[in-house]
């Protein structure tokens, strides 16, 4: 390198050297680039610097291939001295360190390898780290989080592994040259404080992440800083094991980790009021920490400082818009006699559930479509236990709990969950003689959890204040016993698409009942119900309100249902941090409620029949006593009390509404005072209660606030003046002087500074004669001025010199400071008061009823919505005891059932009674699974009271047990095979299914030898049709069919009908047969499987399947085609309002006048209508009565009308009008999707007017010809008719069509 560069040395470690030795001395200061990509994409003055260049790059590749090396090498040696001392110690099995001592050639293997033998050596005897992480530190995949794990020391007497002399590159080094490291690390004296407070924190909470407020952040050390971002995507600080989030992402921050499993202590900091700030102003107050609350996945919500914020979706928002939602403490106790019972506990709602009665396979579902909170409480009944047996044994854990919760795939960080064993015994000890089964199971597990969670303790102690929810599967009605569907099995609850987190594959049944753009709240609420269906009258009275709104003579609009978080709103009551936005929206669920009830029960409403149905499902939701009356009157009393304290902003949704409330505005005196320092002080505020709930704070807000401006008028703007109203005039009295004055000369408004919350200005002020003129100021003014005129201090007591101001104006911003923090202490003050009411006088059942019934509601009209899209249709439940289409022997009767996840149109409908078992045989692809999961879904839908893929005038009976058991797989985590596991789910089938069970089992026996598979699957099909279960069992091996079996009378022989054409089939080219799946299921047999044909039709290589054709005895060369379409849905594409400039082309008179500004009224409009009507129809020689329906601001129509073609009239009216001056345009339309039409049309924004307040009249018509004739005729008429401003003449322009007959 020395003689290409003419003999002169360099430093090639330096850019600077190097530069200069390849492209000669740069004069200026930028010295050229010398990274790989600019020496190789340079130009050269010559080949020696050319060459020199390529030396160079070879030397920092072999450089870093060294380096590389040198750090393998020394992690190598660490993991080494590790092990050395691992084994000296004793304290790790052999069996944890002998998968690791061994390096695989495998770069990425052997660093895994590494990486788990250094967190094994994190966890020795003497690591001051809880053995709760190991798990979890174990599970960690992100690089960046990994490499934060090596910086962690398990030996410097942090619980955490903080270590602050750890640094990003080499820890390993550090650790390596003194061995391993058996004496505390040295504290840095910077951070020693919060650092010590940390660790004597994270000893009080071993098993919690330590969030620390520290200034505007919350930070966290150790190896919570690891699961800050390998969970929350933040990055560590300066690449150490540190890391943090800003102030405005803790719950988002929170959700991240809790939706882990992970408990979240959260501390705040408070200023030591009693030290004072020096005279200099320098901050001398030290910052004190206490624990704010302690956050977990049953209470996902931070509840701090959140009575000033928006609505509760906008306090606990998280990332990418989504809500954490709470999770259950669970206790499950055994009993020989009773099975299993789940006690679910809700910290939120303060609700405990109980399911009694469960089979295992229930209970693995139940903890696996909803994770349950970690602990989870195990009671056994073995009564020989020993008092000093240990909590934490798994002795007597059944192995179904074992493996459901240690296999679960909810995430790493759910390794670390525990469950926590109690012997009967010792829990029976908590209850009492003389009370019910259910309410002892709650006792027993609130005590166990009162015992095991201590932050809990007081919450767990008050067993009153949990309301208790149970869900039997018997109910009493009319002397006999009515059949309850018990809750699904999990494989079953896969199959038919209720665990689509777990697989994909298989299309989601809640996504079919509801749209897309349904509330998440409904989807929760429907995929709970299937997999818990409901007692046999709940699911009666789900079908009546869903069959009523179906119904035609259904007319009765329905109120906006308002669907708030329930246990979150419940959860920011009890802790006082209910902000008035949120009072809102318990305001609107609460009125909705009365209005649901009011206007389903009014004399003149038909459909009074869903009132009764209403209270049951909102009784069984809540576990409260529900008589319409009742819910009125307390919320009624719950609304009084609250639009007593919220401001009237928030009592009304109606944008028309005006609220006569000047007073409790933001203060505003012009340019005088910079209004963002107005808002600043007084935004988070003002308008959230009723003046009159503290009318001398709002007093002494407006009297500093003018003396403040007075003060600014008199020192900062020289206008004289000792009140306001003399300092307006005289500025009103100068305005055009001023303001002229004002552009020539230098203008001196006061400075906003934002982070100091004060403002100034920048230059002292003229005197008032002086001040717009250019006269110098004598020395005596300036002496005056440099006396009255100071530089400010910001908060942290460093002068400001580029700013002054005054004594007067600096006591008039005290005094007006001090009065905003005062007002917001007593709005907080107020509205915590108006939350502890409500919860001490009794409102919450009220609260919580009427959130309930709107989600009820809310769902039932969703469904009702896509069912009637869909073209689904209700089915009729019938009792086990009373025959099915006139039959007794048939469970169901389907009327064209078709598979859910499929459009109507697309896809092909069976019709067919199912009478004991089907064994169904069909060829490959030809639609056995589809029918199965088709008939499965049905009867699950008709069992919770749901529409279902059928035609009207289907039925089903009542089932105990709906279990499908679909083509299986290993299970590798579980050690079972693929017919390991199906036999193990069909033994499950065989101990709980009964005569009034429906099974359905594919492929039985495909995972072993064909002879051992045609057995087992001969005798599970023998013994399923001897027991008297009905249901469907499709098979591929033949030889069940040639069988003798029992129970012969109750198996029938089905098949899925094929055509098959033979013509023209060439001997050697199998894929040229025709085969037509038909998809239909008949009668028969079928021992053709076409597994042949079906190969070749995904590609099967020719030679392959030609031997095979060799190789099989029978053969059908038939080429298959399979015309499945995907599900697809007719969307109106019709404009949702048109331009108005298209009224230009009109062919008669257009009535939009500018001037006249009065409109005639909805009502006039319906007349016109109802006349049109009745002359349109004049022809047919028949009268009709016009049926009009009016469907008030907000409100939704009935769901009867969806798919039915209607006339619709829209009344909009303007914005900013009076209430008593309300101008209103019009808009005539025509749709087969009415709740679609409105909802585009509420979400307007053309032409200023105020749509979401439109009112609607609606005239149904029978077919969409007619409509659209109507509606031609419709909008010429209001067209030519004084008083009525239509925004859209366009579709006058049609010819109306001829009407049909169908009237």
């Amino acid at each position: 390198m020395i003689d290409l560069n003419d003999g002169k040395e360099f430093n090639i470690n330096s850019p600077k050297q190097v530069s200069e030795a390849i492209f000669g001395t740069i004069h200026n200061n930028n010295n050229k680039s010398t990274s790989r990509e600019s020496l190789l994409s340079a130009s050269f003055s010559s080949e020696k610097k050319q060459s020199l260049a390529q030396l160079v790059l070879q030397y920092r590749q072999i450089k870093r291939q060294n380096q590389q090396q040198q750090q393998k090498n020394q992690q190598r040696q660490l993991f080494t001295t590790t092990t050395k001392a691992t084994k000296q110690e004793e304290s790790i099995t052999t069996s944890s360190l002998s998968s690791t001592t061994t390096i695989n050639n495998d770069n990425k293997k052997e660093e895994e390898s590494w990486y788990k033998q250094f967190v094994s050596s994190l966890f020795l005897e003497s690591s001051s780290i809880n053995l709760y992480w190991k798990d979890i530190l174990m599970n960690i995949q992100k690089p960046s989080a990994q490499s934060m794990v090596l910086q962690l020391n398990p030996n410097n007497n942090c619980p955490m592994g903080y270590d602050s002399l750890a640094m990003p590159n080499n820890d390993v080094r550090r650790r390596i040259s003194g061995g391993t490291n058996t004496t505390p690390s040295p504290r840095p004296k910077t951070g020693m404080t919060l650092l010590s407070f940390v660790q004597d924190q994270k000893r009080s909470f071993p098993e919690c992440v330590l969030l620390v407020r520290v200034g505007e952040f919350y930070e966290s050390f150790g190896l919570d800083a690891v699961l800050l971002v390998e969970y929350c995507g933040l990055n560590a600080m300066a690449g150490k094991c540190r890391a943090g989030c800003p102030i405005r992402n803790i719950q988002p921050t929170l959700d991240c980790l809790t939706s882990q499993g992970f408990r979240v202590a959260v501390y705040e900091e408070a200023t030591d009021t009693n030290v004072a700030t020096n005279h200099k102003g320098s901050n001398s107050k030290l910052k004190h920490r206490m624990l704010s609350q302690i956050v977990s996945s049953a209470s996902p919500t931070y509840l701090y400082n959140l009575i000033l914020k928006g609505t509760v979706d906008d306090s606990v928002s998280s990332l990418g818009g989504l809500v954490a939602e709470s999770r259950p403490y669970v206790g499950i106790i055994s009993s020989i006699r009773n099975g299993y019972t789940i006690v679910e506990v809700s910290i939120e709602e303060r609700t405990v559930k109980v399911s009694e009665r469960l089979t295992p396979e229930a209970v693995s579902c139940r903890l696996a479509a909803y994770p349950p909170v970690d602990p989870l409480i195990y009671v056994s009944n073995d009564r020989n236990n020993n008092d000093d047996e240990k909590q934490s044994s798994y002795a007597n854990i059944p192995t179904f709990l074992k493996s459901s919760y240690r296999n679960r795939n909810n995430g790493p960080a759910n390794c670390g969950r525990r469950i926590k064993t109690i012997p009967s015994h010792l829990a029976l000890k908590t209850a009492t003689n003389g009370i019910s089964d259910v309410e002892r199971a709650k006792r027993i597990t609130l005590k166990a959890l009162g015992d095991l969670v201590p932050d809990q303790y007081e919450t767990f102690k008050n067993t009153q204040d949990f309301r208790l929810v149970t869900s039997s599967d018997t109910t009493n009605h009319n002397q006999h016993t009515i059949l309850h569907t018990k809750p699904l099995y999990l494989e079953t609850a896969k199959q038919l698409g209720l665990m689509t987190d777990d697989d994909k594959t298989i299309p989601s049944l809640v996504s079919s009942l509801v749209a897309a753009d349904a509330p998440a709240a409904c989807k929760r609420f429907l995929r709970r119900w299937l997999l818990t269906p409901p007692p046999s009258p709940i699911a009666d009275a789900m079908a009546s309100i869903i069959y009523n709104f179906m119904e035609e003579s259904s007319t009765s609009p329905q109120p906006p249902s308002t669907i708030p978080p329930i246990g979150r709103i419940v959860a920011l009551l009890r802790a006082g941090q209910a902000s008035a936005p949120v009072y809102s929206d318990i305001l609107l669920a609460l009125k909705n409620t009365i209005s649901i009830i009011e206007t389903n029960t009014s004399n003149n409403n038909k459909d009074t029949t869903i009132v009764e149905p209403m209270m049951k499902l909102l009784e069984y939701e809540t576990g409260l006593a529900a008589n319409p009356t009742s819910v009125t009157h307390r919320c009624r009393d719950a609304i009084t009390i609250i639009q007593s304290v919220v401001s009237p902003f928030y009592h009304n949704v109606d944008e028309n509404i005006e609220v006569d409330d000047d007073d409790d505005v933001i203060s505003d005196f012009g340019e005088l005072v910079p209004r963002t320092f107005f808002e600043r002080n007084e935004l988070n505020w003002r308008g959230r209660v009723q003046i009159s709930t503290c009318p001398k704070m709002y007093q002494r807000v407006r009297e500093s606030a003018v003396q403040l401006t007075i003060a600014v008028a008199n020192d900062f703007w020289m206008i004289p003046g000792t009140t306001l109203e003399n300092i307006l005039q005289h500025d009103d009295n100068n305005n055009d002087d001023a303001k002229n004055k004002r552009k020539k000369k230098k203008h001196n408004p006061p400075v906003l500074d934002i982070f100091n919350n004060q403002f100034a200005i920048k230059y002292i002020p003229r005197d008032t004669d002086n001040f717009f003129t250019d006269n110098e100021l004598d020395d005596d003014a300036v002496l005056a001025a440099e006396k009255k005129y100071f530089h400010p201090r910001d908060r942290n007591g460093k002068i400001l010199r580029q700013r002054y101001t005054t004594d007067r104006v600096q006591d008039a911003l005290s005094e007006y400071i001090t009065a905003c923090e005062n007002a917001r202490e007593d709005v907080e003050t107020i509205l915590r008061n108006l939350s502890r009411k409500l919860c001490d006088e009794g409102h919450l059942p009220a609260i919580v009823q009427a959130s309930h019934l709107n989600l009820i509601l809310a769902t039932a009209t969703q469904h009702t919505l896509k069912a009637s899209r869909m073209g689904w249709s209700p089915i009729q439940l019938v009792d086990n005891n009373a025959a099915v289409d006139g039959n007794d022997t048939v469970s169901m009767s389907l009327k064209g059932v078709w598979p859910y996840w499929m459009n109507k149109n697309n896809a092909v409908a069976n019709t067919f009674d199912l009478d004991g078992m089907f064994l169904l045989t069909a060829p490959n692809m030809s639609g056995k699974s589809t029918v199965m999961r088709s008939t499965a879904s049905t009867a699950l839908l008709a069992s919770c009271g749901l529409c279902a893929p059928v035609e009207p005038g289907s039925s089903v009976r009542r089932f105990d047990n709906i279990f499908v058991r679909g083509a299986s797989s290993d299970i590798p985590s579980e050690n079972l095979s693929a017919f390991g596991a199906e036999v193990l789910d069909i033994a499950s089938l065989l101990r709980c299914c009964t005569a009034n069970s429906l099974v359905f089992v594919d492929e039985l026996g495909r995972g072993t030898s064909p002879r051992d598979g045609t057995g087992i699957a001969a005798a599970v099909m023998e013994e399923m049709a001897s027991t008297g279960m009905s249901g469907i069992f499709a098979t591929h091996l033949h030889g069940i069919l040639k069988l003798d079996l029992k129970g012969r009378h109750r198996i029938q022989n089905k098949r899925m009908a094929v055509d098959i054409d033979y013509d023209d089939v060439q001997e050697e080219n199998i894929s040229s047969s025709h085969l037509q799946l038909t998809y239909l299921l008949e009668d028969g047999i079928c021992t053709d499987s076409q597994a042949l044909e079906t190969a070749a039709r995904f590609g099967f290589p020719s030679r392959v399947l030609n031997r095979a054709k060799a190789l099989i005895t029978s053969l059908n060369n038939n080429d298959t085609e399979n015309n499945i379409d995907t599900e697809t849905e007719d969307i109106d594409h019709e404009s949702a309002l048109l331009d108005d400039n298209n009224s230009n082309d009109i062919p008669f008179k257009n009535i939009y006048k500018q001037q006249q500004r009065i409109t005639k009224s909805l009502y006039d409009a319906i007349q016109i209508a109802s006349q049109v009507m009745m002359e349109m129809y004049n022809n047919k020689n028949g009268e009709i009565s016009p049926s009009v329906i009016r469907i008030p601001p907000k409100w939704n129509p009935p769901p009867s009308l969806e798919r039915s073609s209607c006339v619709y009239i829209l009344a909009v009216p303007e914005k900013n009008n009076k209430k008593n001056q309300q101008q209103y345009h019009y808009y005539v339309g025509e749709t087969d999707s009415l709740w679609k039409r409105l909802k585009q049309h509420r979400c307007s924004k053309k032409m200023n007017l105020n749509w979401s307040m439109m009112e609607t009249a609606v005239f149904p018509i029978d077919n969409k010809s007619d409509a659209r004739t109507m509606e031609s005729l419709l909008i010429r008429q209001l067209a030519q008719t004084d008083g009525f401003d239509l925004l859209s003449t366009t579709d006058g322009n049609r010819t109306p069509t001829l009407l049909s007959t169908s009237r």
